[in-house]
């Protein structure tokens, strides 16, 4: 029906309802019921399941006689609007609405529709994170919660259909479409890397040097402040092909007026003399950045200079990550095997002295003797449960040295945050 109203709770802030401008909310309990069903629009949402997310910390007489009040304003509310959605049995509420009325409807069900132009307007729906600024009652706990996975979800879900539709339209030949897909994909999720590295791409095919760079630096600074990480090797070996010479034009040697202690800086280092040499004649720009690192106290970082640039290896433990053994039945999380991979992948970049190695290099290559462990995880996701297990060993031994696992419990990846990291950082504690 062209007539219907349209809502919208992807805004990132309240509720929107196109073609009723003239709702007028009456308390937090009534917005949050309409908010409720219209998740489930054109479905019939159990009273009792009702009652359980808006009151969750009341008895059920109590909430009973509080979703019959609740629904009465609600109908009055909609009523000086000139909407009649609600349909009410004793046993069930329903909206009166046809799914694809509503934004999270649309996303949803043209996702993976097999033009490119559904799609597009699947992607188009997502204009805010799902009713964050949605002022809830007190006791409605379970809400929260139930609205903080569907955020997740939802987030998770267009983050994944704007990578692949930008990549469809860049493939295509449409820049500026994909251009605008990924201005929007940096809007949902500013560290998104795959949106930094395709905008710098298509700087790139331009010969836009400049431009390329100043995306480099953004993406550079949201990791920092979003994450406290630098990018990643794909996104760094873009920024070799934006500009090799970069790092041998910066007057990095004059970062400190302190003098220079060789035999120190050869200590820090952990290499011979001869070593020094070798790696003098073929990086003479690294050597110095590693002294500049050094004289300013930050000789970890000299030693990385010189070790991976160079041709050997850092000190301390290195960790091969290998792809997760996921078994996703039904998972309401479609992005839930990057979320985990990612907070382990931080967990481990938090920790001092930890050399993460991804999976599509040889870790053996370039690692000290000994020196190198693989944490393997699983993840098993049925619904909204899942569970994460880890398990930590040394590179060629069948035998674990440490295994943990972790059950949501109804909470999301990041709320397993702290606690995935507790357990990373015990497994290699006594490596480092």
């Amino acid at each position: 029906m062209t007539d219907e109203p349209f809502v919208r709770l992807l805004t990132g802030s309240d509720i929107v309802i196109e073609g009723a401008p003239g709702v007028a909310w009456k308390g937090r309990t009534t917005r949050a019921l309409f908010a409720l069903l219209a998740l489930h629009a054109g479905r019939p949402v159990s009273r009792e399941r009702l009652a359980a997310l808006i009151w969750s910390d009341s008895d059920d007489s109590a909430t009973r006689g509080s979703l019959r009040m609740a629904l009465l304003a609600l109908r009055r509310t909609l009523g000086a609007a000139g909407l009649d959605l609600i349909t009410a049995t004793n046993e069930t509420v329903t909206l009166g609405l046809d799914p694809l009325r509503t934004d999270v409807g649309v996303m949803q069900a043209l996702a993976a529709a097999p033009d490119l132009a559904s799609r597009r307007l699947a992607f188009e729906q997502h204009r805010g994170d799902l009713l964050e600024g949605l002022s809830l009652p007190a006791e409605a706990a379970e809400l929260a919660a139930f609205l903080r996975d569907e955020r997740e979800r939802l987030r998770g879900v267009a983050l994944d259909l704007g990578a692949d539709l930008a990549g469809e339209l860049e493939r295509a030949g449409d820049e500026a479409a994909a251009g605008a897909v990924l201005r929007a994909l940096l809007a949902i999720d500013p560290a998104c890397e795959t949106a930094h590295r395709a905008i710098i791409r298509a700087h790139l095919r331009r010969g836009d040097r400049a431009g390329a760079l100043r995306q480099f630096e953004t993406c550079t600074a949201a990791l920092r402040d979003s994450y406290g990480v630098a990018p990643s090797a794909e996104t760094q070996a873009l920024r070799e092909a934006i500009a090799p010479e970069a790092p041998e034009a910066r007057p990095v040697a004059q970062a400190s007026a302190a003098p220079w202690d060789i035999d120190e800086i050869l200590r820090q280092l952990s290499i011979e003399a001869p070593a020094l040499n070798r790696i003098w004649k073929r990086h003479p720009a690294r050597v110095a950045l590693a002294a500049a690192l050094i004289v300013a106290g930050l000789g970890w970082l000299g030693a990385l200079a010189v070790g991976r640039l160079g041709g050997g290896a850092p000190p301390g433990v290195w960790v091969a990550l290998p792809a997760i053994d996921a078994e996703l039945s039904g998972c309401a999380f479609p992005a839930l095997e990057r979320d985990i991979r990612h907070e382990i992948e931080q967990a481990l970049l938090a920790m001092p002295g930890v050399v993460v190695v991804l999976p599509n290099r040889r870790a053996d290559a370039d690692a000290p003797s000994g020196g190198e462990h693989v944490l393997e995880a699983g993840l098993r996701c049925v619904g909204r449960e899942f569970r994460v297990t880890l398990a930590a060993h040394r590179a060629g031994s069948p035998s674990a040295e440490w295994m943990g696992q972790y059950d949501s419990a109804g909470r999301t990846p990041r709320e397993l945050r702290d606690e995935l990291a507790a357990g990373i950082a015990e497994a290699f504690a006594r490596s480092r």
